[in-house]
């Protein structure tokens, strides 16, 4: 899932206030990412590229035809909106043990919570039957969860 445009506009004053967040900023093609993918040694037949923004591609009237249950899913959205967007369609293929990891979970400010942080807590409030349990940081910027539903 990949907008391959960038970040999108926002009208959040949590995403507006970064001053990296800015439309078009981290723009990539699919042809770039197909070959970082395969310097990696990936298999491109088991890649399925959705392009569009969250908000457009996880869409819940466009997720007929998109996975149903994952066991990992690893969201590098940035801004607290389109992270939003992602939890909402996490919160359709949740399932006990799936691992969550949030790429931009530091990488924000040193006085407030990051985008990724504050829409996970909004997320867990509005779905008190999935826990999440930190469970390994990635890198420097990014941390790790497992969700459980007992």
């Amino acid at each position: 899932f990949d907008s391959f445009e960038g970040l999108p506009p926002s009208s959040s004053e949590i995403d507006n206030s970064h001053p990296n967040w800015l439309p078009g900023n981290y723009a990539n093609t699919q042809e770039s990412v197909r070959r970082n993918l395969a310097g990696l040694g990936v298999d491109l037949d088991d890649v399925t590229f959705v392009p569009g923004f969250y908000s457009e591609s996880v869409a819940p009237d466009r997720r007929g035809g998109l996975p149903d249950r994952a066991s990992l899913v690893y969201i590098d959205c940035d801004m607290y909106e389109s992270t939003v967007d992602a939890l909402d369609y996490v919160g359709e293929i949740a399932r006990h043990g799936m691992l969550v990891g949030f790429d931009d979970w530091f990488c924000w400010s040193s006085t407030r919570q990051a985008g990724e942080q504050v829409a996970l807590a909004e997320f867990q409030a509005a779905r008190p039957d999935l826990h999440w349990h930190p469970f390994h940081p990635i890198g420097w910027h990014g941390t790790s969860f497992y969700v459980t539903t007992d």
